[in-house]
């Protein structure tokens, strides 16, 4: 999703030091217009030595030509950061299967790069998110947040972020509902409380068919067998509900590969200190 992240930074030196430049401060929003003037002042600015006119250019192109949120060229001399284009989010959050179904999440590129760029950097966002309601309750309301992005949640359905809250508290945050544009505030993690990481905490996992048990511990690793109908554990808390998801979402297509009427139900228990050191 970033350019450092990417195996394109690995071209000549002086160029991907100009890249990353040019990341850094168009990443500050995830929507924008810049000229070769706004690069070859940034560039100035963190005191880069300026090629020529030219290379400054054949930069941008290099650039857009490695984002499918980026314009540049066809006889336009601006680069034109487009939040409506979600392929490479998709991609990278979720897989390259995603992208050509007809119906996924409605990502953004460019929403996910300025997420990534505050994150590398420690800097806050600010953003309008629309609240999932309950059922039955009323439509979604819209609330403004400033946060700082810490780390990517995996999901089934979206794209997720963890982002650090004032307090110190980490939040899930889905991509998928934040809306318009997102805008780095100038502010840093200096201000913010101390994280308050839940930490690794250990499930017990009830099964009432044995031969599923035995099925899960041969499908996926991580998972540990406690007896014939149970398993074991360690996630944080927000991997869990993840988790908790795929391995029933898998039940439930071998189940219906297999032409089951019902769905067997996975239990979910938080262990003890003492259950888990038994």
């Amino acid at each position: 999703m970033l350019f450092q992240f990417s195996p394109e930074a690995l071209t000549a030196p002086a160029r991907s030091r100009r890249i990353r430049c040019l990341e850094r401060h168009i990443r500050q929003t995830s929507e924008g217009r810049y000229k070769v003037q706004d690069y070859l002042e940034w560039l100035d600015t963190d005191k880069i030595p300026i090629p020529s006119r030219q290379t400054l250019h054949d930069d941008m192109a290099f650039y857009s030509a490695l984002c499918d949120d980026v314009d540049y060229g066809a006889g336009s001399k601006w680069l034109h950061v487009n939040p409506a284009i979600g392929r490479d989010v998709v991609r990278w959050f979720m897989g390259g299967g995603w992208e050509t179904l007809i119906v996924r999440p409605r990502l953004s590129s460019s929403v996910a790069r300025c997420l990534l760029m505050a994150q590398k950097e420690d800097r806050e966002v600010q953003f309008l998110y629309s609240k999932l309601e309950q059922l039955g309750q009323g439509i979604s309301r819209a609330e403004t947040w400033r946060v700082i992005p810490h780390h990517i949640v995996p999901g089934l359905d979206s794209a997720y972020l963890s982002m650090r809250l004032h307090s110190g508290r980490l939040a899930t945050f889905n991509l998928a509902r934040i809306i318009g544009r997102v805008t780095q505030t100038g502010q840093g993690g200096a201000r913010y409380q101390p994280i308050q990481e839940e930490g690794i905490q250990s499930y017990r996992i009830d099964c009432p068919d044995s031969n599923i048990v035995t099925q899960l511990r041969a499908q996926y690793q991580g998972l540990t067998v406690l007896g014939s109908h149970q398993l074991s554990t360690s996630v944080d808390p927000p991997t869990q509900h993840f988790l908790a998801e795929m391995l029933q979402g898998w039940i439930l297509r071998t189940a219906k590969r297999k032409g089951a009427s019902g769905v067997t139900p996975l239990t979910w228990t938080l262990l003890t200190k003492e259950e888990n050191d038994g």
